[in-house]
């Protein structure tokens, strides 16, 4: 499994560049902003079926967390977190997504143990 991964400090001006990206991880150094920032990429022209993902610091209050996911991110992360967790993380917001799951291989049913 691999991703093309590239960092930008801003968003995109050309509207069209974003089609490119299923996924679109933020990180975010101030959680009270955190809600109106989602509110905002949410709003952008195509953004609305991207998976948003906040990186948020490890001693983010439960509370905090709830808010931006209420506000329009679809998971929120330590963003020291572990790749492994990431990546299944990803993986499994793509997969909730019908439109996104062309670039997946199907589920392997799993076998009945023995």
């Amino acid at each position: 499994m691999g991703y093309i991964v590239h960092e930008i400090t801003e968003w995109p001006t050309d509207e069209t560049a974003v089609r490119d990206y299923h996924v679109v991880l933020v990180l975010v150094k101030n959680i009270i902003a955190a809600p109106m920032l989602a509110a905002r990429l949410r709003a952008k022209p195509h953004a609305d079926r991207r998976l948003l993902v906040a990186l948020v610091p490890a001693g983010t209050l439960a509370a905090d967390r709830r808010s931006a996911e209420a506000s329009g991110f679809d998971d929120v992360l330590d963003h020291l977190c572990d790749s492994r967790q990431l990546s299944a993380r990803l993986l499994r917001g793509i997969r909730a997504r019908p439109e996104l799951r062309c670039i997946l291989p199907p589920s392997v049913p799993r076998r009945p143990a023995a």
